[in-house]
């Protein structure tokens, strides 16, 4: 009988272990599976923080090279209005002056006809050259 009660405790002691040896087990498996949802939890925050930089990064670089488009259109638009105007200033002040060689007035007075066919035929060829820049523009 006492050899029964010693195999008995024995027995008991064994089991006891082995639950004390599972619940290490599982709390060892808990743990790690905290350590993996912790670690996906800071992946997941990483991409996330990663996409809404790009997204961040490429509205900037939408809204600049578009500021820089508008920058450009407007100052290509003034070169041309003042290329324009100034054009317009040297026809204006050429029909001037044939008109005043063909009065007779003012210094130009005495120029020969081929001055006054040269600036007949700048005239029209300027004239031509507004139109089709009128027309491009339409």
């Amino acid at each position: 009988e006492k050899k029964k009660k010693e195999e008995e405790e024995k027995q008991k002691e064994e089991e006891k272990k082995k639950k004390e040896e599972e619940e290490v087990r599982k709390e060892k498996e808990r743990k790690e599976e905290e350590k993996k949802e912790e670690k996906r939890k800071e992946d997941e925050k990483r991409e996330k923080e990663r996409k809404e930089r790009v997204e961040r990064e490429n509205k900037e670089r939408l809204e600049r090279e578009e500021r820089e488009r508008a920058e450009r259109e407007a100052r290509e638009r003034a070169e041309k209005e003042e290329s324009e105007r100034r054009d317009r200033e040297e026809s204006e002040r050429k029909e001037r002056e044939r008109k005043e060689r063909e009065e007779g007035e003012g210094e130009n007075c005495l120029v020969d006809d081929n001055d006054v066919r040269k600036a007949k035929t700048q005239q029209q060829q300027q004239q031509q050259k507004q139109q089709q820049q009128q027309q491009q523009q339409q």
